[in-house]
């Protein structure tokens, strides 16, 4: 099922706020994180949505310890596409991808121990519902359910074993729950979920 992601204005800014947040290196190696997203749709109408990922404040729990770790994204984008499978009323499943430029991958760095996923497609991806800001106008955000499993990834660094990451391995996973808002481009900076220089605008998506 191929769906279009819309918006009133190009181009739009697109700002995105996940909590609930859980980045799993092995069964027992699992953090919290904060997330958030920025983008562009350049157009009113396009078949997928790019996001650069800003991951913060993860501690992951392993072996009784406490890890706090760092995530570099640098170079690093998240993709969601429109082409997906209905899997309930209104909530649709998109291929969901990391994509990195030549030369960078997504880092999970610990002390003595760095977790790098290069670019791939999620085994899973992501559900997006189309969900009102404001009744009186029935303007619409983008919700989305991040269901990412299957990431491959090398780990480095010899507190690795210590901590339980495998040296290499396909079972990471992310999942994440957050909301994408739309805001018309005046040029300005964004600040996490809000941007500061535009005025909100609805974007949804529909079924071809």
């Amino acid at each position: 099922m191929q769906h279009t992601f819309n918006s009133h204005t190009e181009p739009t800014v697109l700002t995105g706020f996940s909590v609930e947040n859980i980045f799993e290196l092995a069964p027992e190696i699992k953090a919290s994180c904060v997330v958030t997203l920025a983008g562009t749709m350049k157009t009113k109408t396009a078949s997928e949505m790019t996001f650069h990922p800003t991951i913060s404040g993860c501690v992951f729990q392993g072996n009784g310890e406490k890890i706090s770790a760092t995530v570099d994204t640098a170079g690093c984008n998240l993709r969601i596409t429109g082409l997906t499978d209905e899997v309930a009323p209104g909530e649709s499943y998109a291929t969901t991808s990391i994509e990195c430029s030549a030369g960078n991958a997504l880092k999970v760095t610990m002390p003595f121990c760095t977790a790098s996923f290069l670019t791939q497609t999620a085994t899973e991806g992501s559900l997006y519902t189309n969900e009102k800001f404001n009744l009186e106008t029935s303007e619409w955000d983008i919700g989305l359910v991040f269901l990412l499993r299957g990431l491959s990834y090398t780990s480095s660094g010899w507190l690795c074993g210590v901590y339980g990451i495998p040296a290499s391995s396909k079972g990471g996973r992310f999942d994440g729950l957050g909301t994408v808002k739309g805001w018309e481009d005046e040029g300005g900076p964004s600040n996490e979920d809000e941007y500061v220089d535009g005025k909100q605008t609805g974007i949804w998506y529909t079924t071809d």
